[in-house]
């Protein structure tokens, strides 16, 4: 990885992308995607995720690009990436583990609920009645602003946990001078991977949760035995009413 590094190193010094552009301000990239609700289903229902897409910035954002996917599936503290996982859910009414909602544009300051169906099957593998199953959702945002440029923001679920750990380590003085650091992290490394000469911010995962109900059957026992129960009471009551009666 290393050599990764050492390679953007000239491309960086030359173009001048170390220094920070004011679209990657974190306090501002924090506030674009919002993740308002997300499903607890049991498999073979659907249910709706609902995000908020807020501009944060004093200038419209155009051609706004949206993108969700479904990377993996958490359950027990193991992770099976969703290639290898059969009956996987769906997101958007396209069947696919993955959707893209488009906006013409964003005005300064505007807000826009998004809301993202999310579709399971009977046969989606999901937790058992006493543990929950999640699945993990990543997001990719495209945009224009001003002055024709275009932005490229994601959520840590495009990256294995060696490529985020790397990207957030502590940097050493001639890499922070050298590559773009946005906070903690090393946006020109996290770009790379991706393809791109940078990322310009870094947005939340998300997830929703797949388990089993609760059977029935058990309370339904219990409630025969109860009813067992108090038609046996009241028949030994009869029986010694009757039997005092009689004496």
């Amino acid at each position: 990885m290393r050599g990764l590094l050492l390679a953007l190193l000239f491309s960086v010094l030359i173009s001048g992308t170390a220094l920070a552009q004011p679209v990657s301000e974190p306090a501002r990239t924090n506030l674009i995607l919002t993740i308002q609700a997300s499903p607890q289903l049991v498999p073979g229902e659907r249910g709706d995720l609902q995000l908020e897409l807020h501009n944060p910035y004093p200038w419209a954002m155009e051609n706004v690009s949206l993108f969700g996917e479904v990377y993996a599936f958490l359950h027990r503290a193991e992770r099976t990436d969703i290639a290898g996982l059969p009956n996987s859910p769906s997101l958007g009414t396209g069947g696919s583990t993955w959707t893209r909602v488009e906006f013409g544009s964003l005005p300064a300051a505007d807000r826009r609920t998004v809301t993202i169906l999310v579709e399971t099957s009977a046969q989606t593998p999901g937790g058992t009645v006493f543990t929950q199953g999640v699945y993990l959702l990543r997001f990719r945002l495209d945009f224009d602003y001003e002055g024709g440029l275009h932005a490229v923001m994601v959520s840590p679920g495009f990256y294995t946990a060696e490529e985020w750990t790397f990207a957030t380590r502590d940097a050493t003085p001639q890499e922070q001078a050298a590559y773009r650091y946005i906070g903690f992290a090393n946006y020109s490394y996290l770009g790379l991977v991706l393809g791109l000469p940078s990322i310009d911010g870094i947005l939340p995962d998300s997830g929703f949760g797949v388990k089993e109900p609760l059977p029935l059957w058990p309370f339904q026992l219990l409630a025969v035995g109860a009813g067992i129960s108090i038609a046996g009471s009241g028949y030994y009551f009869w029986r010694e009413r009757r039997t005092s009666g009689k004496s």
